[in-house]
């Protein structure tokens, strides 16, 4: 599942996930056909289990998604020359995608990882499985998104049919973009180039509307760096642009798990990334080159069109279709989640998306909100505002004297002119004195509506007075205190 270009790679509305939990140590077993099987959970993965995973990888790993099972966070099923790529979330076991074995036991696997997850009393499921996997009567199936594929053998006539493909490379190359593919000694540590693409990363990273998210969207681009494919776009020596592509060894082809673009970037640098990495790999042998999985896109039910429509803010799913479909695909494949019958589609769905964030929902929650944290600043700016005018307006029944109305006005403008600066400044300084200003407003707040507003209230539009007064500034002052925590910050 590859990154593209586009939005934050990842399930744009999975805005939470269950933290990571692998408290077991390897676990032995037998499957439906006799053959053994060997549970070895995250925290008990080396270097070793590693090994033997790449190991059967290089030689069954047909699925674009392959290649990222040997990430970090992963535990495994092993039967025989086979295995599978999970995370155990709660009572949850996700596969990252179909089992990596021969054509001919993979639907055994699968089942033996499904009896299995049972045994232990944990919910199994496969997210993003290719369309070919083979049907069982025990796995219910839910196409997720699809994929797009492009053959370097085909792309010179895939660019002689788009005339403003041609003009976006045109235009990168106008503006003096240059792609040259990097060595995976010059992604070193240590190496100058690896610290500019360590930065370009975290800059793109923290450009994003959603907080970091994890399993077949986690950033790890020089990791195995030897295996990987490095395309870097400069511009004027400066590092503008960087795509990482990751082989599927027993297809011959290659996944784009990353494409990192800088906000100076020139408009077409993306492009030219995919123009020199298709061009690249193919001369290398490659046979497709995969842009990654457009999730909530192509033929999915209705009512995950709708929740791509409303995650729309978030994660720019109808952008990034169009972005790989502006690349000419030779083809588009169906991505599908499994899972057994007798579990309800809903409860699947969630286990999915609680897989791709860590800490669980509400940990992501507060995380998206800190990242987004000028734009919460600046939506707070507008509503304090307008309460601040009708404070100014309100009855004077509302208030036991008058000099009152023109301290809480007084206030209310100082938390105005402090959300101001913070939407053109930063500062968590600031942040933390409006953090206070905005607790004590609520404290006052509170005691005013108890002591005056509520023995009072008669009208209608007293007890509008007081519901506002009541729950604005205290959702205020709560808001606040969760964007002054400090922000999860990835490394790359």
């Amino acid at each position: 599942m590859g990154s593209g270009g586009s939005a934050q790679p990842g399930v744009g509305t999975a805005l939470a996930a269950f933290a990571l939990r692998g408290t077991w140590c390897h676990h032995l077993d037998v499957g439906a056909a006799g053959s053994e099987v060997e549970v070895v959970h995250a925290v008990d993965v080396d270097d070793a289990v590693r090994a033997r995973a790449e190991q059967i990888l290089r030689r069954h790993g047909r699925a674009c998604t392959s290649f990222q099972t040997l990430g970090a966070g992963f535990s495994y099923l092993f039967s025989a020359d086979a295995y599978v790529a999970f995370r155990a979330i709660g009572h949850a076991w996700v596969a990252a995608g179909a089992p990596i074995a021969d054509e001919s036991r993979g639907l055994e696997v699968a089942l033996d990882f499904v009896r299995e997850a049972r045994a232990q009393k944990r919910r199994p499921s496969f997210f993003c499985v290719d369309a070919g996997f083979p049907d069982a009567d025990e796995l219910a199936r839910l196409d997720v998104g699809e994929e797009p594929f492009y053959e370097p053998a085909h792309w010179e006539q895939t660019l002689r049919a788009r005339r403003s493909l041609r003009e976006q490379l045109r235009r990168a190359r106008a503006k003096g973009v240059v792609v040259t593919r990097a060595s995976a000694e010059e992604v070193a540590e240590g190496a100058p180039l690896r610290s500019e693409l360590s930065a370009l990363a975290e800059r793109w990273l923290a450009g994003r509307k959603m907080a970091p998210m994890t399993f077949l969207v986690q950033v790890e681009p020089f990791t195995r760096a030897e295996s990987r494919a490095y395309f870097v776009a400069r511009r004027a020596g400066e590092v503008v642009g960087l795509l990482v592509a990751v082989p599927v060894y027993a297809a011959d082809g290659y996944l784009v798990e990353h494409a990192f673009r800088d906000a100076s970037a020139p408009n077409g640098t993306v492009e030219l990334l995919f123009d020199a990495a298709i061009r690249g790999l193919g001369e290398e042998g490659a046979q497709f080159v995969s842009a990654g999985l457009c999730p909530l896109s192509g033929a999915v039910l209705p009512v995950l069109k709708t929740a791509a429509r409303l995650g729309q803010g978030l994660y720019n799913f109808e952008g990034l279709h169009a972005f790989k479909a502006k690349l000419g695909p030779d083809r588009w494949q169906p991505a599908r989640l499994l899972w057994p019958r007798r579990t309800s589609p809903l409860v699947a769905m969630l286990d999915t998306l609680r897989a791709f964030t860590p800490g669980g929902f509400t940990r992501f929650a507060i995380d998206t909100l800190r990242h987004l944290r000028r734009s919460v600043l600046r939506a707070l700016y507008l509503p304090l505002v307008i309460w601040t005018l009708a404070v100014a307006v309100a009855p004077e029944r509302f208030f036991p004297w008058p000099s009152l109305r023109w301290i809480w006005v007084s206030l209310d403008l100082l938390l105005v002119l402090l959300l101001a600066g913070l939407v053109r400044r930063p500062s968590e300084r600031a942040l933390t004195a409006l953090v206070w200003l905005s607790g004590f407003d609520a404290l006052l707040s509170v005691a005013h509506v108890a002591l005056w507003i509520g023995p009072r209230a008669e009208a209608a539009l007293d007890l509008l007075g007081l519901v506002v007064g009541l729950v604005g500034p205290t959702s205020a002052f709560i808001l606040l205190s969760v964007l002054r925590g400090r922000r999860r910050r990835v490394s790359v």
